[in-house]
């Protein structure tokens, strides 16, 4: 399968179990094909993450973690420690051979955390950081998600995101934070629109939000 057509099955996937088995399907070849299309919103969101977290040395949740690209980024950027979490076992099996993580788990996002990233399991919530780059579209993520990552963060920690064409076109996850934002839950620090995959033509707005209650 060539670049263009992994990449056009991964805007068109629609059920759970497409997504899973395009990602395990896609995982020992996923770097070569974002890199090959100029994939730059890991290191947009690494760097909005240590613009604005109080604290590096504390853990990063990174959810959707994929491969463990945005990883590395975070650890360029001065994070010490990082968490990933993932749908695809076959993404979490090369993100493990990285040795970028402390710990690494499946998990759901349209699901409760409590049983999929508990303590028990190695994860440290509530999180100063968490970080979900590139999975935020709605067909992979519905937007109550963002309540329940709000609420594995630790009041003053930072949220970093993505959000690219196609699901800023819907106007879901804006609405979302909007409501989290009215609610004072969250204060929106960043919000820049940029390079996603250019080569794909493809752009992202990069978002982080600071937890207030």
């Amino acid at each position: 399968m060539t670049e263009k057509n992994i990449l056009d099955r991964a805007y068109q996937v629609q059920t759970p179990e497409e997504i899973k088995s395009l990602y395990d399907d896609w995982a020992d070849t996923y770097d070569e094909t974002v890199a090959g299309n100029g994939y730059v919103t890991p290191q947009r969101c690494a760097d909005a993450l240590a613009a604005f977290s109080p604290d590096r040395s504390a853990p990063v949740l990174d959810l959707a973690c994929g491969t463990g690209r945005a990883a590395h980024h975070f650890k360029l950027a001065g994070f010490e420690t990082i968490d990933g979490a993932d749908y695809s076992e076959g993404m979490l099996r090369v993100a493990a051979e990285t040795g970028r993580y402390r710990t690494l788990g499946q998990c759901d996002l349209n699901e409760p955390f409590e049983d999929q990233l508990s303590t028990e399991k190695g994860f440290t919530p509530p999180y100063a950081n968490i970080a979900a780059v590139g999975v935020l579209q709605p067909a992979y993520v519905k937007a109550p998600a963002l309540e329940r990552i709000i609420g594995y963060l630790r009041p003053g920690g930072v949220f970093v995101f993505s959000l690219n064409d196609r699901s800023l076109e819907t106007g879901v996850f804006q609405d979302a934070l909007k409501t989290l934002a009215a609610a004072g839950r969250i204060d929106t620090l960043f919000d820049v629109y940029g390079d996603h995959l250019p080569e794909y033509d493809l752009r992202a707005r990069v978002y982080a939000a600071r937890r207030l209650a």
